[in-house]
């Protein structure tokens, strides 16, 4: 069975281009992300390389250079032109999207981390602010360790997702972001794992549930290993369906 291929992969000097009209980055600050970005894919490859395509493998070498960082009035625009329906939401509760992964080119953009610290500061309770601010002597040195700390972890989802097979729902492709970047975090050389929200939590734990009942073949589908098409879907509508009765269940 043939590896399914993968969508157009922006050139770099596409990106380069792109980056010179929205990233908020100096040349040098631009080095370090790249290294960063980098450093994340490789520690997905340890973890999950008998899963992952060489196709795949072999376009997560560059990911870095096709990491846009920039501000958070271009990610709003872009958020809400690429998927308006899913960031709409995201608006509704007053807080910004920190990014996304767009699957014309391969592209993610995240905000800088920065305006994560500011931002999604205020959601903290005020116990957890005074614990930050005892770690790291003033609020605002706080601040940007937390927004770095949160960067990260949204750097890491949308890597993710960058590596996975496309096609999947929402709930199955952020539910499985979800519950690797949890996993991954457990290695000592990477950052404390931080939720996102709820929903996606929950969705990490019905994932989960089902990577404790099919084992690797969970990683295949969602990494887009060559396997069994039939056995695919039957396992995704099983998903599916456990979601929606999940859901009827919440709703009685």
């Amino acid at each position: 069975m043939s590896e399914i291929q993968k969508p157009y992969i922006a050139s770099k000097a596409m990106t380069d281009a792109l980056k010179q009209e929205v990233s908020v980055l100096k040349p040098e600050q631009e080095r370090y992300f790249i290294a960063g970005i980098t450093e994340l894919t490789q520690h997905i490859i340890e973890h999950y390389a008998d899963f992952i395509p060489f196709s795949t493998q072999n376009q997560m070498g560059d990911l870095g250079n096709r990491t846009v960082i920039t501000s958070q009035s271009t990610v709003d625009v872009a958020c809400m032109a690429w998927n308006p329906e899913q960031e709409q939401t995201t608006f509704q509760k007053g807080l910004k999207p920190r990014g996304f992964f767009n699957p014309l080119g391969n592209i993610i953009f995240l905000t800088h981390p920065r305006y994560f610290g500011y931002q999604y500061w205020r959601t903290l309770h005020e116990s957890a602010k005074q614990k930050w601010n005892n770690a790291y002597g003033t609020e605002q040195k706080a601040k940007r360790e937390y927004g770095a700390l949160l960067f990260s972890n949204h750097a890491l989802h949308e890597i993710l997702h960058s590596v996975e097979e496309s096609g999947h729902i929402a709930a199955f492709s952020e539910g499985a972001a979800t519950y690797y970047q949890k996993e991954l975090c457990k290695d000592p050389q990477l950052f404390k794992y931080v939720p996102f929200n709820g929903l996606y939590e929950y969705f990490g734990r019905a994932y989960e549930f089902f990577v404790n009942e099919y084992g690797d073949t969970m990683h295949n589908i969602f990494f887009g290993y060559p396997m069994d098409n039939d056995v695919k879907l039957t396992i995704l509508a099983q998903h599916r369906n456990f979601l929606i009765e999940a859901q009827r269940r919440h709703n009685e």
